[in-house]
C-alpha cells in the first residue's frame, strides 16, 4: 500500500514537473508565444501571441525581421470604413474572416496605441528576411487554397484560363487544369485573398490577391501597398523580367487614398519619416551665387 502511494506521488511529481516545463517552452510572457500553435506546411513550428483591441482578439507573430505582426487583418470599424455582409449568398463569415477596408487616410489612425501602419521600408525590410520577392507569396499566403476564402487556383500558361480546352494535333482535347494559388504560410502571417474595395462599397479580386495599406505617400493623392497574388512568385519575377528586357514600366505598388485595402499593424513606435532631400530646378540653380576665391 505505501509502495502504491509513493509511486503515485513520484508520478503526481513528474507531471507537474512537465507541465511546468510544456508552459515555458511552449507559453511564456509577452507577445512572441502563446497557447495556440501549429507546424506549417513545411512542418515549421508557429506560435502565436494575442493583442486584443476594441473588444477583438488578433492572433500575432514574430517574423523573421524580429517584429511582432499582427497574423490577421484588423476589424475595427470606424465610419467611413466598410466590410462585406457577414452573411452572403447563404455563406457566413466575409466580414469577420476578411476583416474592414480602409481608406488610406483611415489607415493611418487605425493602429492601436503602440502598434503602427508598417512603412513601405519596413515591409520591404521583413520580406527580406524571409527570403526575398522570389519567395514572398510563397510564404506568406494561406495554405488554403480555392473553397469560399481559399487562394483560387491559376494557369501556369496565361494564354488559356484554369477550365480551356486545348485542342491537340489529333483533334483531342485538354483541359487546363489549375494549380493551387495558397502559400505554405510558414510563419503564420496568414495572408488570405480578400480583394479589395471601391469607393463605391463593391469588392473585387476576392480569392486572388491579399493588399494592405503602408504608411509611405507616393504623393498627394496616392499611397503605397503591398499585394500578393494568386500566381507563384516565379510567374511574377518572369513577367517582371519581360517587362524589363522589352524597356516597359513595372507595376508600382502605389493606388489613390480612396481606394479600400486591408490593414496589418505592426508592434513599435511608428518611425520617423525620413527627410526629403530638396534638388533645387535647373532655374533655381542658376539663380545660386557661385562663392569665389579672392587672391590674398
Amino acid at each position: 500500500m505505501n509502495r502504491v502511494r509513493f509511486l503515485s506521488k513520484v508520478v503526481l511529481a513528474a507531471s507537474f514537473v512537465f507541465a511546468m516545463a510544456f508552459t515555458f517552452s511552449c507559453g511564456g510572457s509577452g507577445p512572441k508565444r502563446s497557447d495556440l500553435a501549429y507546424r506549417s506546411e513545411s512542418g515549421n513550428p508557429v506560435y502565436f501571441g494575442k493583442l486584443t483591441y476594441e473588444g477583438e482578439t488578433y492572433r500575432t507573430i514574430e517574423m523573421p525581421d524580429g517584429k511582432i505582426w499582427m497574423a490577421q487583418n484588423l476589424k475595427y470599424v470606424t465610419k467611413d470604413s466598410k466590410c462585406q455582409p457577414d452573411v452572403k449568398d447563404g455563406v457566413s463569415g466575409y466580414c469577420s474572416l476578411f476583416g474592414q477596408y480602409y481608406t488610406w487616410d483611415d489607415a493611418m489612425k487605425v493602429c492601436p496605441a503602440g502598434w503602427h501602419l508598417p512603412t513601405k521600408e519596413e515591409w520591404n525590410t521583413m520580406v527580406a528576411a524571409i527570403g526575398g520577392k522570389e519567395v514572398e507569396g510563397k510564404i506568406l499566403k494561406s495554405n488554403s487554397s480555392d473553397g469560399l476564402f481559399g487562394w483560387t487556383s491559376y494557369s501556369e500558361d496565361p494564354n488559356f484560363p484554369v477550365g480551356a480546352f486545348i485542342k491537340n494535333k489529333d483533334g483531342s482535347l485538354t483541359v487546363v487544369l489549375g494549380k493551387s494559388g495558397a502559400g505554405e504560410d510558414k510563419y503564420g502571417f496568414r495572408a488570405i485573398p480578400n480583394g479589395h474595395g471601391t469607393p463605391d462599397g463593391n469588392f473585387v479580386h476576392i480569392g486572388k490577391l491579399a493588399i494592405w495599406w503602408l504608411a509611405s505617400e507616393a504623393d498627394t493623392d496616392s499611397a503605397y501597398f503591398s499585394v500578393l497574388f494568386n500566381i507563384s512568385d516565379e510567374q511574377i519575377q518572369e513577367s517582371r523580367r519581360k517587362k524589363l528586357e522589352a524597356g516597359k514600366p513595372l507595376f508600382e505598388e502605389k493606388e489613390a487614398k480612396t481606394l479600400l485595402l486591408s490593414v496589418r499593424c505592426v508592434q513599435g513606435d511608428a518611425p520617423k519619416p525620413t527627410a526629403k532631400i530638396e534638388i533645387p530646378t535647373a532655374v533655381e540653380a542658376s539663380n545660386v551665387e557661385t562663392p569665389t576665391v579672392e587672391d590674398n
